[in-house]
């Protein structure tokens, strides 16, 4: 009888240590990864890297870990160790639109642009995700530089649904507008965009440009005029003073 009690009392014995270790290997990772999280807040890098390494080791199912660990990565510049960890995210939970979103940031980083809008076009399609006009606006900038301007249009409008008052979706608006040779339209946008800011000079310049290639000379005058008053030592200032010299 006694050997039986002795028996079964060491098999037991290491189920509750293993338990005991699991336990106490979930408490340390989370204890690292707030401490990683104090780090990234105050963009200590190498340190919040360090404490999110060491938190994937102790508790390596928990997405969160590896979804920091890869946007630590990311401010590192170390793109493809970033996109390695935001997948190991998506592995251990597919639905995870925070960290698709930021593989999708680090594809269109690497050029990777086709990638990118796919993984992006996934976290539209979660109904929960908190702020699809940033995918939508992401989506736009990501087809205007690969010269898709038609689906480039149609997101910086799915921004504009959700902020009509969205300064950098009317002004690249605008670009794709004058691009296309419209310059009404882009004069439209331009100037949407210095009303929500009166100081954006990019858009005066834009709207001195298209005047210019609409024979408005009174309002393509006072655009390069405004450019030089706010910001007459930048190339949009050296670039307004020769359109000056021309039409005066």
């Amino acid at each position: 009888m006694k050997k039986y009690i002795f028996l079964c009392l060491l098999f037991f014995f290491p189920a509750c240590f293993v338990s005991q270790t699991r336990e106490g290997g979930i408490e340390r990772a989370r204890l690292h990864y707030d401490a990683g999280l104090k780090y990234l807040q105050q963009n200590s890098l190498g340190e919040a890297k360090a404490e999110f390494s060491k938190a994937v080791l102790e508790d390596p199912d928990h997405p969160d870990y590896y979804n920091v660990l890869g946007l630590t990565y990311s401010k590192l510049t170390d793109y493809e160790e970033a996109c390695k960890n935001f997948k190991k995210a998506l592995k251990l939970n597919p639905d995870f639109s925070e960290a698709r979103n930021g593989l999708a940031s680090t594809l269109a980083i690497l050029k990777r642009v086709d990638e990118a809008i796919s993984e992006w076009k996934k976290v539209l399609a979660d109904p929960t995700y908190r702020f699809p006009e940033t995918i939508h606006f992401n989506i736009a900038n990501a087809y205007l530089d690969s010269g898709n301007l038609d689906s480039a249009t149609e997101h910086y409008n799915a921004v504009l649904k959700f902020f009509p008052d969205h300064l950098m979706s009317h002004f690249n608006l605008g670009r794709i507008y004058e691009k296309n040779g419209k310059y009404d339209l882009a004069c439209e946008e331009y100037k949407k965009s210095v009303t929500i800011d009166k100081a954006f000079v990019p858009a005066h310049f834009g709207l001195g440009e298209n005047y210019f290639k609409l024979k408005k000379e009174k309002e393509a005058i006072e655009e390069f005029e405004m450019v030089l008053v706010l910001d007459p030592n930048s190339g949009f200032g050296e670039e307004a003073k020769k359109y000056l010299e021309k039409l005066k």
